[in-house]
């Protein structure tokens, strides 16, 4: 059996961080793991076209719906050596910083493309996870608002800004993910389990949160 586990969660909740601190040798003693992301990938077959999308989204002059397409364009390219992966290797782990539900976040809800909209153009890598009975185990990142614009002010004033955050949406997207009624409402067309990792505190206290939910997805779905 093979898995595939997002992480997502708004800027500044800490999820990169956690990632990093994952013990690599534990998963990789007895699994196939393969860390990646979005927009881009780390993967070695969709890396080099992935991450040059990557780069027009982040620093070329989009309009919305160029923006949604290129997410898409590239989530195709990646989800494509995902699924293989996943079934090419016994109990291999996809583990992604992002993925389709920040297009729901950040294009749809945040900017006002429609819901319909952004599930059309993601229906080539959905159709893709479905046709191979791949279901998304997402780790959600959240926490209180007041801390939440505590971390964003303090990285905002201190490096430059991509086209993403220049538009000054990120309270948008911290309310998609702390937002159930929205998040469920948006999420509601995929093939989805949903996990949530308190990411208030110190990120010590949170990686332990985190890596007990990875543990419990090991034991309910047989990573052993």
């Amino acid at each position: 059996m093979s898995h595939f586990i997002i992480i997502e969660g708004p800027d500044f909740s800490g999820k990169s961080t956690q990632i990093d601190m994952i013990d690599r040798r534990e998963l990789y003693k007895d699994h196939n793991v393969f860390f990646t992301r979005e927009p881009g990938s780390y993967l070695p077959e969709s890396e080099e076209r992935c991450e040059e999308i990557r780069e027009q989204i982040l620093f070329g002059n989009n309009t919305l719906i160029e923006e949604a397409n290129l997410f898409a364009e590239s989530r195709y390219i990646h989800t494509q050596e995902i699924v293989d992966i996943l079934t090419r290797y016994d109990n291999a782990v996809v583990i992604s910083d992002r993925y389709i539900i920040s297009s729901l976040a950040y294009q749809g809800y945040a900017q006002g493309l429609d819901k319909d909209v952004v599930y059309e153009l993601n229906k080539p890598s959905l159709d893709l996870l479905n046709e191979h009975d791949i279901t998304i185990h997402c780790i959600k990142f959240v926490m209180p608002e007041e801390e939440w614009e505590r971390r964003r002010n303090l990285v905002m004033i201190s490096r430059d800004l991509d086209e993403i955050e220049k538009k000054d949406i990120s309270k948008e997207v911290y309310e998609f993910f702390n937002n159930d009624e929205i998040f469920f409402n948006w999420t509601d067309g995929l093939n989805m389990k949903v996990y949530e990792v308190n990411a208030e505190n110190n990120k010590e206290t949170v990686y332990k949160e985190f890596k007990n939910i990875i543990d419990i997805i090991r034991e309910d779905l047989l990573w052993h």
